[in-house]
C-alpha cells in the first residue's frame, strides 16, 4: 500500500497530486514484486458516479491514474472507499492480537465507511 498526501493547506477539500508524487509512486509500483497487491491510497477520489461529487475529484488524477496503472497499480482508492479499506486492514491484526476495545472502534470506523459509500446510491 502506498499512501499519497493529496491534501494541501490552501486546498483541503480539493486535493491535488503533483508530478513529483506521481513519479515517486510510479517508481515504487514498478519496484514492487509481481506477487504483491499494489494499492495506492489518496485522500480524494479519482472517479465518482454522481455529477454533484465531481467537485471533490483529485486534481491531476488523469495523469496519476494513467501513470500508476502503467506502473502496475492493482487498485487506487480515495474518498469514502479509503476509510472502509484502511479500517478493515487495521482491524485484522487488532482482531488477531485480541485487542477488544480498539478493534471495536476500528470496526465501527469501517461500518461508517460503508455507510458513506452507500448513502449516495440509495
Amino acid at each position: 500500500m502506498l499512501g499519497v498526501n493529496t491534501t494541501r493547506p490552501y486546498r483541503h477539500t480539493d486535493g491535488e497530486v503533483s508530478m513529483r508524487q506521481i513519479r515517486r509512486v510510479a517508481a515504487r509500483l514498478k519496484a514492487a514484486d509481481e506477487a504483491q497487491l499494489r494499492v495506492v491510497l489518496t485522500h480524494q477520489p479519482v472517479a465518482v458516479t454522481r455529477a454533484q461529487d465531481e467537485k471533490n475529484l483529485l486534481r491531476g488524477r488523469e495523469r496519476a491514474v494513467q501513470r500508476w496503472a502503467c506502473a502496475g497499480a492493482n487498485l487506487i482508492l480515495g474518498g469514502r472507499a479509503l476509510a472502509y479499506f484502511v479500517a478493515r486492514v487495521v482491524y485484522v491484526p487488532l482482531y488477531a492480537a485480541g485487542v477488544p476495545f480498539l478493534r471495536s472502534l476500528v470496526w465501527l470506523a469501517s461500518v461508517v465507511g460503508i455507510v458513506q459509500m452507500l448513502v449516495p446510491i440509495i
